[in-house]
């Protein structure tokens, strides 16, 4: 009972309500429909007429005859239905439907009665009702009202034509068939409008950005019609720096800033309003009688903007740039151009800085300045400084390109233009040279390549999309002109190719030339192609990303411990922690594979975290077991430091096991310091004032300051980096000068990448203090790391 209310309710009352809401499409699907019913409908009454023939041969009766004409009848319908409909409006396609097969409905009913044992036509009626052009695409309760009224036409046709026994079992028949027809019609309603409910759900979907929930530009295009003959501010609105949050906090971060901003546009401007414009940008499109109000607004938005809480322990202050007109829009194209005024506003106010807004009475009558903008093909879609169309109009064009008329033969590519070392130009030159340098080379592209789409991607970046033919023979005179110009040697392009498929995209194929392009180094030249060991390295990174939360939460990854030894008695002093993930496939990925795409996208803090707590409950097992802990150094990561509070978090972690703080051992590589080492040595000093022991990582590796080892504790020897076999005594006297330093200053010093015998002694007898490799051991799993002795 329950269920039939729940069936009754959803068909009648949310079938109604959808087909309210997307009558066109449905109207429009049974345009498509009719003609497939027709034919359905031709085949039965086809199917009657030749049985009849088969088993009558002589006789030609009145069921010969209407089977016969409700056949050519059909037949009309399966010819020339398309033709027909399409000459009716779509609100009369539905009344058109009953009106047509009611006379076919009438025939049925003269044919015979239902259910007639030993009746070749005992299911002509029954076939008909349900074959006949479609019920279940018009409102619910039009297919239950449509069944009664062919029902009292039944009843009134079969009482004039049959006799009084005959009219009573057809009309027992008939309720029969009525009831089959309303609860088939009933739960294909049930089916139709579920399905209805889950098109609404994914247009609803498509119309609306997936990381703020604004309406998109799609929804927009559906829109526009509401916002014609009313006035309006229209405006275009960029959040500042936004790839610093980005950078600075990762991009699940940076998520949760373009959150937090759509929130605040949702509370001044309202949802409705408010449009995701693709990335960072937003668009407002507010019904507003005073443009004065409207700059209110925006002011309220830069106050509501000045503290943004990330989360308990981050707090931003953000701001935005806007440019929007006021004006009343009567057409679509008007509206349009208030758009694209309202956006070259914005790039106005960008380039005149950060956290301000302008606005301007749109004029819609065309000025001197857009006719000559058109005739020099300058439009919103260009860079101000180079000219060259921006990255959003190549995505577009570019992508029109591929589908359409590009040849596949010839190889297209995209290419990923990068100038190598433009901090340094600028830093030599001035920011005026280097925007001159940018301009030359945007000018050189527009020469060499003026058949082919070129972009300003961003800064000193370009992307090209041309064929590989053409890119080989003109990317290296491009190459010599620009490094003839910068008259600088260490200042050149650098370019990543990718080679385009037809189901390729430009977005994707812009990663990828990129992803090449930021692999060049000594070893590969200025020109790098994606090749397969750069999409296993792409396949990776997005393993890495998509599933690090995952792994975490199930603990896929776990903590290893690689033992070092003191040379004086071969005993363990001291464990590194290392990470390893565990893949469902059984494979194992080594942090040297998945650490620095967690240090790119910025999660690693999260990793970092993740292993002090792991590393923290092994030295519990310690105790539980009856033995002494072994203190544990852990590698952080420089964007570990940028946290003001991450010092904070690890003391946390430890205190709440009651791990006391010497027990772990903060190693950082040589790189890290050297990077920044006024910011490094405020928060090294942070974790020494809490009684954490300090490494230093790798130290011989890059440019070494000696200035840096006074802050550590330990320092670490790569001997493979520092012992050169062709000049051994050379290194064996830099070596052992290093450590014979660092004995002098009381600092430990740990040679890692120990494989013999013979260098264990050679280390030994230089008063090195520890050692740690593939000699003493590989890094183990906890159990075996607290069982490890070393034996030489």
């Amino acid at each position: 009972m329950f269920k039939w209310l729940s069936l009754k309710k959803l068909v009648l009352l949310k079938g109604n309500k959808y087909f309210s809401l997307y009558k066109q499409d449905i109207q429009e699907e049974n345009r498509t429909s009719f003609q497939a019913s027709c034919l359905v409908t031709f085949i039965v009454f086809l199917t009657i007429f030749l049985s009849h023939q088969l088993t009558n041969i002589a006789e030609q009766n009145v069921l010969f005859w209407v089977s016969f004409a409700c056949c050519i009848y059909s037949f009309i319908f399966v010819l020339f239905g398309r033709s027909i409909i399409n000459r009716i409006k779509s609100k009369y396609i539905i009344p058109f439907f009953y009106i047509i097969q009611a006379p076919l409905l009438v025939a049925t009913l003269l044919m015979n009665t239902i259910f007639v044992p030993g009746n070749i036509h005992a299911f002509s009626f029954f076939i008909c009702l349900i074959a006949l052009p479609i019920f279940i695409l018009d409102r619910p309760q039009n297919p239950i009202i449509s069944n009664v009224v062919y029902l009292i036409i039944f009843i009134v046709v079969d009482y004039n034509f049959k006799d009084h026994n005959a009219f009573l079992e057809d009309c027992y028949h008939a309720v029969e068939a009525f009831s089959a027809s309303v609860c088939i019609s009933l739960l294909i309603n049930k089916i139709r409008y579920s399905n209805l409910i889950n098109f609404i759900s994914a247009r609803e979907q498509s119309e609306h950005n997936e990381v703020t929930g604004l309406k998109n530009k799609k929804a927009l295009k559906g829109n526009v019609n509401k916002y014609l003959s009313k006035k309006l501010a229209v405006a275009v609105i960029d959040l500042d720096d936004f790839k610093f949050f980005n950078d600075m906090y990762g991009h699940q971060m940076g998520d949760i800033v373009l959150k937090k901003f759509a929130n605040i546009l949702k509370k001044n401007f309202t949802e409705r309003a408010c449009y995701s414009y693709g990335g960072d940008e937003f668009m407002v499109t507010l019904e507003i009688d005073n443009s004065k109000h409207f700059a209110t607004m925006l002011a309220q938005t830069q106050k509501d903007l000045k503290q943004v809480k990330l989360d308990k322990n981050v707090t931003i202050h953000p701001t935005f740039s806007c440019g929007y007109v006021y004006g009343m829009p009567c057409t679509i194209d008007e509206f349009n151009g208030m758009l694209s005024k309202a956006d070259s506003i914005l790039y106005e106010v960008k380039s005149q800085g950060k956290n301000r807004y302008i606005g301007k009475t749109y004029n819609f009558d065309e000025t001197n300045e857009d006719v000559m903008n058109k005739k020099s093909g300058y439009s919103r879609d260009n860079d101000v400084l180079t000219k060259l169309p921006t990255i959003r109009y190549f995505s577009a064009r570019g992508q029109e390109l591929l589908n359409l008329t590009m040849d596949i033969d010839k190889d297209p590519v995209l290419v990923y233009l990068n100038i190598a070392n433009m901090k340094h130009y600028n830093e030599e030159r001035g920011f005026k040279q280097g925007d001159a340098l940018i301009k030359f080379l945007a000018d050189q592209l527009s020469a060499l390549f003026d058949k082919d789409l070129i972009a300003r991607y961003n800064n000193d970046r370009f992307v090209l999309l041309t064929y590989l033919k053409t890119a080989e023979e003109l990317l290296p005179k491009l190459a010599n002109s620009f490094t003839n110009y910068a008259s600088d040697p260490i200042v050149k392009i650098q370019a990543g190719i990718y080679k385009l498929k037809k189901e390729s995209t430009i977005n994707s194929a812009c990663d990828r030339a990129k992803m090449a392009c930021e692999s060049i180094d000594a070893t590969t030249g200025d020109f790098k192609v994606y090749d397969r060991a750069l999409d296993s390295k792409r396949l990776t990174h997005h393993f890495v990303t998509t599933n690090f939360k995952d792994a975490l939460a199930k603990n896929k990854i776990i903590t290893h411990y690689q033992p070092i030894v003191r040379c004086d008695n071969n005993k363990t002093l001291l464990f590194e922690s290392l990470a390893r993930w565990e893949k469902d496939d059984g494979e194992i990925l080594r942090p040297e594979v998945f650490a620095p795409i967690l240090e790119n996208e910025h999660l690693i803090s999260s990793l970092d975290l993740y292993i002090v707590e792991q590393v923290c409950k092994d030295i519990i097992s310690y105790a539980k077991v009856g033995t002494n802990y072994t203190p544990t150094s852990i590698n952080l990561s420089k964007i570990d430091f940028m946290e003001d509070n991450f010092c904070d978090k690890v003391i946390d972690i430890l205190d709440s096991y009651h791990i006391p703080h010497n027990a772990i051992i903060i190693e950082l590589s040589e790189k890290t310091v050297t990077d920044n080492p006024v910011f490094l040595r405020k928060q090294i000093q942070k974790f020494k004032e809490n009684g954490f022991i300090i490494c230093l990582d790798n130290f011989g590796i890059a440019y070494s300051s000696l200035n840096i080892l006074k802050d550590f504790d330990l320092v670490k020897l790569s001997l493979p980096a520092l012992y050169d076999k062709k000049n051994k005594e050379r290194s064996e006297i830099i070596i052992k000068n290093i450590i014979s330093m660092m004995n002098e200053l009381g600092i430990k010093t740990i040679v890692e990448g120990v494989e013999n015998v013979k260098d264990y002694d050679f280390l030994k007898s230089v008063g090195c203090n520890c050692v740690q490799g593939f000699l003493i051991s590989r890094a183990l799993a906890f159990n075996d790391a607290i069982n490890f002795s070393y034996k030489k």
